[in-house]
């Protein structure tokens, strides 16, 4: 899933999770998709994926949840800036850096 993806799926997930004043349990479905139902409804069968089980969440609780089971996808521009600051480092610090000039 990309990010920004994510992102808005999870402010989505928050204020529709606010309105239920039980459990909700939070599963991803076989295209990737963050769903919620009712505690006892299971989909394993479909080939879902259990994430987790919450009551009125904030924000931050659902991302904690759903960042450690959702594989997260980033633009290819940033996935570009992270594999060039990758060969440098490997290359090591002599190569990234650039010589002071004395003034």
């Amino acid at each position: 899933m990309q990010l920004s993806s994510l992102e808005s799926r999870i402010e989505e997930l928050t204020i529709e999770l606010a309105q239920y004043h039980g459990y909700r349990t939070l599963w991803l479905d076989r295209a990737g998709e963050l769903r919620h139902a009712e505690p006892e409804d299971e989909f394993e069968s479909l080939g879902w994926v259990y994430v987790a089980s919450l009551m009125q969440p904030d924000a931050e609780t659902v991302t904690a949840v759903v960042t450690r089971i959702v594989p997260l996808k980033t633009s290819s521009q940033a996935s570009h800036d992270v594999m060039r600051w990758e060969m440098g480092t490997r290359a090591g610090m002599e190569s990234v850096l650039v010589p002071a000039q004395v003034v």
